[in-house]
């Protein structure tokens, strides 16, 4: 264990090395890529905490039941010592960034073994998605880091036979934290909730230890997630948590189909959507917000096939956009060979994660056994939630520290060039001859 945590710290230093590096040689050139378009309103939800200690838009927009407040909380820790510097913003982003590798490498190694933990650091280092987004004042660092905190505590339901109730308390509040960090998160908490209970009959808990750990996770999801839905209802009175996913739903998705329905363009379907929404909303008086998931839902149920080949459609964008593009602008040699490197590496690392799923699904009771139907629904989610025409590298950022514990012990066996699975219970990782 000693020498595991000494290898994530390690790996974890050489990760936020290499972030640092790329960051301070292309920030002067690069300034814009720090603050894409949405980061703006995340930076005026955190000036408003800071100066007024209330989640509002200073520019007077509505809708802040559409974002979580954990990000713009993040910010506004850091404006509140640093000032207004996005600069600070972004090395806290790489800080945290590193943590997130160096979690994944603690969980690899603990899962799979010495070498797969190098790894699953390596590919998290290589990948240039994670590496911009760490630069970028965007969700995706914060939320895949409490995605990776919420493994760890599952994980911990494997160490022992009969886990203790804050190991349910932490699993349930990471997973909150996900969704209010990033909405696409809160439907996370189903999935690892129906996992608890798998694999707690599976590891052969009783059922007075089963109710108590599913009843702290779900106090622990429900405290926070609870209390911002309250929150919401006392400042915009609205019983919700977030607007976003069924916003994201219309105005992306629904729009493709109703772009596909019309033989119109993409831009004209998203306009007539968001009139639509607005033309409702002025004769009935209802919040916008609630009307997304009415509208997208009556799209999806007229045009079934439409919504489905919405899905295929824009896959091969999240899966396979290039995010070198980003640090890289202008047709230059040196850009071609990075995005080049980058596809290499992504088609390799979904290759191996497809292997290593279904090697540890085909059976035994290994860790990495009772681990990869959780990695398995997780990544499926990802890609659902996350395809459509708005689909870009950053959508890939959770899923890559997923794709590194699923594929680093297929890295490590071909590497060795032979694989076996130990024998018995133990950590019944992919073992290495």
């Amino acid at each position: 264990m000693r020498r595991l945590l000494v290898r994530a710290v390690v790996i974890a230093a050489l990760a936020l090395g290499v972030r640092a590096t790329v960051f301070f040689a292309n920030y002067p050139a690069l300034p814009f890529y720090v603050m894409p378009p949405d980061a703006y309103e995340y930076h005026r939800l955190a000036c408003a905490l800071v100066r007024t200690g209330e989640f509002v838009d200073p520019s007077g927009r509505a809708g802040q039941t559409r974002r979580g407040p954990l990000f713009p909380a993040f910010l506004a820790a850091i404006y509140a010592q640093r000032g207004e510097n996005a600069r600070a913003a972004a090395v806290a982003g790489m800080v945290v960034s590193a943590l997130t590798v160096g979690l994944t490498v603690f969980l690899a190694g603990w899962l799979s073994g010495p070498r797969a933990s190098w790894i699953a650091g390596l590919i998290l280092i290589l990948d240039t998605g994670t590496l911009i987004s760490s630069h970028q004042l965007m969700t995706e660092t914060l939320f895949t880091f409490f995605l990776l905190a919420a493994l760890a505590a599952a994980t911990a339901c494997l160490v022992r036979r009969s886990p203790a109730v804050w190991v349910g308390a932490a699993l349930g509040a990471t997973v909150a934290a996900a969704g209010l960090t990033r909405p696409i998160g809160l439907p996370l908490f189903v999935i690892v909730a129906a996992w608890l209970v798998l694999v707690g009959r599976g590891q052969g808990w009783t059922r007075a230890r089963r109710a108590a750990v599913a009843a702290a996770a779900c106090a622990g999801w429900g405290a926070g997630v609870g209390l911002w839905a309250l929150h919401n209802a006392r400042t915009h009175h609205a019983f919700t948590v977030s607007d976003g996913p069924a916003k994201y739903l219309l105005l992306t998705r629904g729009a493709d189909v109703l772009a596909q329905e019309r033989h119109s363009t993409y831009d004209e379907a998203h306009a007539s959507l968001i009139a639509e929404v607005d033309e409702i909303s002025r004769r009935t008086g209802q919040r916008r917000g609630d009307l997304y998931m009415g509208l997208a839902l009556d799209l999806i149920r007229r045009h079934p096939a439409r919504f489905l080949w919405a899905q295929v459609r824009w896959l091969p964008k999240l899966l396979f956009e290039p995010a070198a593009v980003n640090l890289r602008p202008g047709a230059t040699l040196a850009r071609r060979a990075h995005v080049l490197g980058e596809l290499a590496h992504l088609t390799a690392v979904y290759v191996a994660a497809v292997i290593g799923l279904c090697h540890a699904l085909g059976g035994g009771r290994s860790r990495r056994r009772r681990m990869a139907p959780l990695l398995a629904t997780l990544l499926a989610y990802f890609v659902l939630a996350s395809t459509g025409p708005h689909g870009s590298s950053r959508f890939r950022v959770p899923m890559m520290p997923l794709l590194a514990l699923a594929s680093a012990p297929v890295f490590a066996v071909w590497w060795r060039g032979s694989l076996r699975r130990e024998p018995g219970g133990g950590t019944g990782e992919v073992a290495l001859a």
